[in-house]
Order: C-alpha cells, then sequence, then structure tokens
C-alpha cells in the first residue's frame, strides 16, 4: 500500500505542474499575440500581416496544447503502470493540422439601381354607339298534316250470353220426388213406401212401414208408371214399425239416405203418398216438434200436413227434395174421444239407417 502511494505522488506532482506550465504558455501566447497585433491595430493598411499573425498564434497554442497532452498521457500511463502492471500501449499517431488559408477579401462595388421610367398614359378610347343591324324576322313556313291512315275498327265480339240456371221450385221438386214414392198393395191391406238405393244395379229397395205388410207371400209394388214387382222383405222391426222390401227393378230414381239429425222446427215439409190405397197425393206443413216414441224411445218427427189411412209408409221430404222421415200414423181423437187435427208424426230417417246400416248407402255428397 505504501509502495503504491510512493509512486503516485511524483505522477501528481508532475500533472499539477504541466498544467501551471500550459497556463503560462497560454498566457505567453496571449502576450504573443498581442505583442503581434500592436503594429497591427496601428496601422490597417495591411491585412495580410493580422491573418498571418493570427494563424501563427493559434498554431502554437495547438503544439503547447499537445506536449501538454502528451505529458498528461505519460503521467496517467505510469500511475496506470504503478497500479496494475505494464500495460501494451499502442500509440495512436496525432492527426496532421493542416491550416486552411483564408478567402482573399475582394471589395466589389454595388451597382445602382437602374431608373425605371414612369408608364406612358394611355388616353381612354371615345365610345363610338354603332346602331344595331336589323335582322328580319323568318317567314314562317307551316308544316304538313300528316295524311291519316284508315284504321280498320275491330269488329266487337258479342258478350256471351249467360243462361241462368233455373231455380228448382216446388212444382219442379214434387215432380221429381213422384217417381220415388211407391204403392203397396198386399192382400186387403195397402199403403206407400219409398225408393231407395240397394247398392246393386240388378235391384232397388222399398222402405215402408211393417204394418203396412198384411200379406207377405201376396205383395205387389207399383211404380209411378204403373208397373208392378213383386217384393222380397229383407227387415222387419216391430218396435220402430219399419219393414224394407227389395224389388228386382234396376235404373229406378231413388231419394239419397242423407243423415242430417234433428230437422229445424218451422221447417216447410210435404208428405207424399198414397192416401186411401187410391191416387198419388201431397201435402204441406211445417216441422211442429221433434219428439221421442215413449216406448222404443226412437226420435220422431211432428208435422202439421195432412196424414191420412195409405200415407203409412210414405215419404216427409223437405222444400228442397230431401228425405227427413217416413211417415208413420197419426192422432185422431184424445181418450175421451175429442176429435184431433193436424198432427201426425214420422220415424226420422236416421233411426231408419241406424237399424239397417249395412242396407244401405249413405249420400255423403252433401
Amino acid at each position: 500500500m505504501f509502495k503504491k502511494v510512493f509512486y503516485i505522488l511524483p505522477i501528481l506532482f508532475i500533472y499539477f505542474s504541466l498544467i501551471f506550465c500550459q497556463n503560462d504558455s497560454f498566457d505567453t501566447g496571449r502576450n504573443i499575440v498581442g505583442s503581434q497585433t500592436t503594429p497591427i491595430t496601428n496601422t490597417y493598411d495591411s491585412p495580410d500581416k493580422i491573418v498571418k499573425a493570427t494563424v501563427q498564434a493559434r498554431l502554437d497554442i495547438f503544439e503547447i496544447s499537445q506536449a501538454v497532452n502528451d505529458q498528461l498521457s505519460i503521467a496517467l500511463t505510469a500511475t496506470s503502470v504503478a497500479l496494475h502492471g505494464t500495460p501494451t500501449v499502442t500509440k495512436t499517431p496525432l492527426p496532421t493540422a493542416t491550416v486552411t488559408p483564408l478567402p482573399t477579401s475582394t471589395n466589389t462595388p454595388t451597382p445602382l439601381p437602374t431608373y425605371t421610367p414612369f408608364p406612358t398614359y394611355t388616353p381612354v378610347p371615345t365610345h363610338t354607339t354603332t346602331p344595331p343591324t336589323y335582322t328580319p324576322e323568318p317567314t314562317h313556313t307551316p308544316s304538313p298534316q300528316p295524311t291519316r291512315t284508315a284504321t280498320n275498327t275491330p269488329t266487337p265480339t258479342a258478350i256471351p250470353t249467360i243462361t241462368p240456371t233455373p231455380t228448382a221450385t216446388a212444382m219442379n221438386i214434387l215432380e221429381s220426388a213422384s217417381k220415388k214414392v211407391v204403392k203397396i198393395i198386399s192382400g186387403t191391406s195397402g199403403g206407400s213406401g219409398v225408393l231407395v238405393s240397394s247398392g246393386n244395379d240388378q235391384t232397388t229397395l222399398v222402405v215402408t212401414n211393417e204394418h203396412v205388410i198384411e200379406n207377405a207371400s201376396d205383395m205387389l209394388i207399383e211404380l209411378h208408371d204403373e208397373s208392378k214387382y213383386e217384393g222380397l222383405i229383407l227387415f222387419e222391426d216391430l218396435e220402430i214399425d219399419i219393414a224394407i222390401i227389395e224389388i228386382n227393378a234396376a235404373n229406378l230414381e231413388c231419394f239419397p239416405i242423407i243423415l242430417g239429425g234433428s230437422p229445424n222446427i218451422g221447417m216447410d215439409v210435404y208428405a207424399l203418398g198414397y192416401p186411401l190405397n187410391a191416387n198419388y197425393s201431397v201435402t204441406s206443413g211445417i216441422v211442429s216438434a221433434n219428439l221421442y216414441e215413449e216406448k222404443s224411445g226412437i226420435q220422431m218427427v211432428q208435422t202439421d200436413a195432412a196424414l191420412n189411412p195409405g200415407n203409412s209408409g210414405g215419404a216427409l221430404i223437405t222444400s228442397e227434395g230431401n228425405l227427413i222421415g217416413i211417415n208413420t200414423s197419426r192422432k185422431e181423437e184424445t181418450s175421451s174421444g175429442r176429435i184431433i187435427n193436424n198432427i201426425g208424426y214420422a220415424t226420422l230417417i236416421d233411426e231408419v239407417y241406424n237399424r239397417t246400416p249395412h242396407l244401405f248407402t249413405i249420400d255423403t255428397s252433401n
């Protein structure tokens, strides 16, 4: 430790000596520059001498500064060797100072500006009024009217006459219905019947009351054209007083079976048949009530249309010609013997179908 301090103290002494020398050198430089500039400040007739003296003073300062830097580098190197050993030093050559000569000052006189004369005044031209040249209006030439080409007027197409569909009247409906009602002759008894489809092209069914048939072996079915056919009983029901008969006749007009339920009270109806086993006749009325028979419980339609002996088994139809019931009976007097009028009964066609559904073909078009 003391050995290192022994080496450092001389180096510091050298460093501070160099600093003082550098300061003295700067002062000397200033004196030199001052001594050189003294004659220049007194005389202004030699600018070149002033420039050369200034350059020489700067070179002297640079050489002194370079010498101080060299001495400082040596001192620092000696200190580093004393502390860390001898390093390998590669000395970098200092750059050569190149003095740039000052440019020669040339006094170039500035030319005076050229005088520009004022523009020559141009008088305003005198305005001369020129009358406009009259241009005559062009002569109007009418355009020729286009030749009208005759157009053939199309022949109007006649609107087709719409033929109104005739509204079925009561007479038309009753006339058609008359062909669907038959007379039944059985022994000394007789009555009426209704033609319905059997679903077979060779046969037709007749619906009537069971009490009409007195002798099944001696029974004839007479159509509206007075043609007669023997009948075969297919079904009998004493409880609802209905019988189904088959005849070997084809292509006959028949009532469709339409299950409509209870008809509306007040609906117009017609009763068709052969009263008194005589001629075909029609009576009219309304639906008076819907009720159920006390013993059998089947639904009956009450009407005020006149029903007489021989009307049993005939048709009760609406004003549209639909079959709603089979005429069955009437009330003639009370238990006390008083006469009763205009109370007749027909078995609802729905009840007839429900007892023998396998015999009928239902019309589902309505």
